[in-house]
């Protein structure tokens, strides 16, 4: 037995700086405890770094204590079961080409020349990871206190960047670091603070490097989901602020965040998530309820603008924030989401939002994707193919008893005008944002309306019919029945043309024709209505809708109203009362075959196959021949 330890000091300097390839250092002294695992201590302890890493010194500390295990030393694995620092400066660092400071191989790219540690204890020190490759450049600096129950806990700061996002965190642990202990849970209660993102965590976990377990509870705040992919390596969907706390529970590959609740924008959120990373990327199933859904936190899902930003960043109707594909392939996700009272839609109230989402090799299937509107219901099924460049896009939907006298609520509709509107689309288009897949659309829209009724006030004045609208003024308002509404639409290279266009009542019969650009939103429509009944007063002229989508603008036929004033003048000349002639409604316009539009707008829808169903939707076949006018 040797009663002196230091002697083996320099033969133990040159064995391990020649085995490393790198200066060590043991100035101090140097005491042992022999045992199957014996405990060696040693004052002043320096190993340098390779020549390639940015500090001289990997390691320099006052003391280093560690427990040998010599059953794995003689199979060639360097364990290390217990190891204490005392005011450790410790430098650790990743090359670009994969190169690790702490292997202890020449090349320093054997993992199995590394110093495995089972529990780490550390007394006032500095530690700094950098590694360019990830963006991540850390220090922290850790010392050990005795908390108010006299036990020691471990203190620790930490500042710098982790991959690419600015980290500030500051938490406490408990004494000793059990980094490969799997039996033993550690105690942990920290803030982080990510960039814009904000992270809170209280529990246990066991682990630390190989993290095999933890028991925790996790709140995180931030200003969109999406942001914390550089963290994650997950593609979360872009989202409005949000702030959510629950239970993360995580054992082996399987990770559970269950029962969070908080608040996304104006929407509160609740349900379970739960990761499976066994398969060779993640895998998430959700579950996320909503009892008060602001429709406009849902925007940034679908490319819209996130309602913070500037109105007149953008005056289109449809979003064009482009969808970031690149991320799609990194996970699978399904996903289950309802919204049970829906905010911000007085104008068109909405309720019971369901959506299934799931992702799969870069596809992402919306099926259902439903809700409730006034007294009927919107489903769809929507189909984005992130595998494609650009991105195509499907979508099939049908609305079934939406009420007309909501149809365009700015409108302002008399309350008397009812009936339900049902409508059917199948639209496909490429682009990686929804502008620009409809601003190259192909397919069909129609709709009809049934058991309909308007206010034949409201007809007088479509048909500028100033005498039949007085008549209507002074002896009273009256519904006029809908004998058929009915309009369809072809869609080819992102422009909608009227291929149907009919609103039949027996007062009036309105037909329409025209386009509608969907790349750059512009109207181009005619109306022109045709009274049936005759009255005097009547300046019947075409309509003009033109603007746009968002700015619609209806205007009068400008020649047909100067023909129709010059020749009242003319005849004013001769006889004022025959000023009157040219402002005599006849009463030409002729019932449409309502017969037979409707009876091919029900064969076809009946034959059309459900949204969910991926079948082609019925109201919207090309072989309908429009009606003639």
């Amino acid at each position: 037995m040797f009663s002196d330890w230091n002697m083996l000091k320099p033969y133990a300097e040159r064995h391990l700086s020649k085995a490393s390839g790198r200066s060590v250092s043991l100035a101090g002294d140097v005491k042992v405890a022999l045992s199957l695992t014996p405990r060696v201590h040693i004052d002043h302890v320096r190993i340098a770094n390779p020549p390639w890493a940015r500090e001289k010194q990997m390691l320099d500390a006052d003391a280093v204590e560690v427990t040998i295990d010599l059953r794995r030393l003689w199979v060639g694995e360097y364990y290390l079961p217990d190891v204490t620092l005392t005011r450790p400066r410790l430098a650790l660092e990743i090359s670009p080409d994969g190169r690790h400071n702490w292997y202890l191989d020449r090349e320093q790219k054997d993992e199995k020349s590394a110093l495995h540690v089972g529990r780490l204890q550390v007394d006032a020190g500095d530690i700094v990871f950098h590694d360019p490759a990830q963006k991540t450049e850390i220090h922290a600096k850790i010392s050990t206190v005795n908390a108010a129950s006299g036990q020691a806990n471990l203190v620790f700061n930490a500042t710098g960047r982790l991959r690419g996002l600015p980290l500030k965190a500051s938490g406490t642990g408990g004494p000793v670091l059990a980094l490969r202990d799997d039996s033993a849970p550690y105690p942990i209660k920290f803030h982080a603070a990510m960039d814009r993102t904000q992270v809170e965590v209280d529990g246990t976990v066991t682990g630390l490097t190989a993290l095999s377990a933890a028991d925790v509870q996790l709140a995180l705040r931030g200003r969109n989901f999406a942001e914390l992919y550089p963290l994650l390596r997950v593609a979360l969907p872009p989202t409005p602020p949000y702030r959510i706390a629950g239970h993360l529970r995580q054992n082996g590959n399987r990770v559970e965040y269950g029962r969070f609740h908080g608040h996304m924008g104006s929407s509160d959120l609740a349900g379970n998530i739960s990761v499976n990373l066994s398969t060779t990327k993640p895998s998430v199933t959700a579950d996320v309820v909503s009892n008060t859904l602001d429709l406009a936190d849902l925007g940034p899902l679908i490319g819209a603008r996130p309602k913070t930003a500037s109105a007149t960043a953008n005056d289109r109707v449809f979003p064009n924030e482009p969808f970031n594909v690149e991320h799609w392939k990194t996970i699978d996700m399904d996903v289950h989401f309802r919204g049970r009272h829906l905010l911000h839609a007085a104008q068109m109230p909405l309720d019971n939002f369901t959506a299934h989402a799931v992702m799969k090799d870069g596809v992402l299937n919306l099926d259902p994707l439903n809700f409730g509107v006034v007294g009927g219901e919107f489903s769809s099924k929507v189909t984005l193919d992130g595998r494609s460049d650009p991105l195509l896009g499907k979508v099939s939907a049908r609305v079934r008893k939406f009420k007309l006298s909501r149809i365009a609520p700015s409108i302002n509709l008399p309350e008397t005008t009812v009936g339900d509107i049902s409508a059917d689309l199948e639209l496909t288009g490429r682009g990686n944002s929804i502008a620009r897949m409809l601003a190259n659309a192909d397919g069909q829209i129609g709709l009809a309306v049934t058991d309909g009724q308007v206010s034949k006030l409201m007809l007088k004045l479509v048909g500028l019919d100033l005498g039949g609208y007085m008549w209507t003024r002074l002896s009273g308002d009256r519904n006029v029945p809908i004998r058929c509404a009915v309009a369809s639409f072809d869609a080819k290279h992102g422009v909608l043309d009227t291929k149907a266009l009919v609103f039949d009542t027996t007062d009036t019969n309105v037909l329409g024709e025209g386009t509608i650009n969907l790349a750059d939103e512009s109207l181009a429509m005619t109306i022109r209505p045709q009274p049936k009944q005759q009255s005097i007063l009547s300046l019947r002229t075409p309509l003009h809708v033109t603007g746009t989508l968002r700015h619609p603008s209806v205007g009068l036929n400008k020649g047909v109203l100067a023909a129709r004033g010059g020749a009242a003048l003319g005849l004013a000349i001769l006889n004022p009362l025959a000023a009157l002639v040219p402002l005599i409604e006849t009463g030409p316009g002729k019932d449409s075959d309502c017969a037979q539009l409707i009876a091919s707008v029900r064969k076809q829808a009946n034959a059309a196959t459900p949204p969910s169903g991926g079948g082609q939707s019925g109201l919207m076949k090309k072989s309908r021949p429009p009606p003639h006018w």
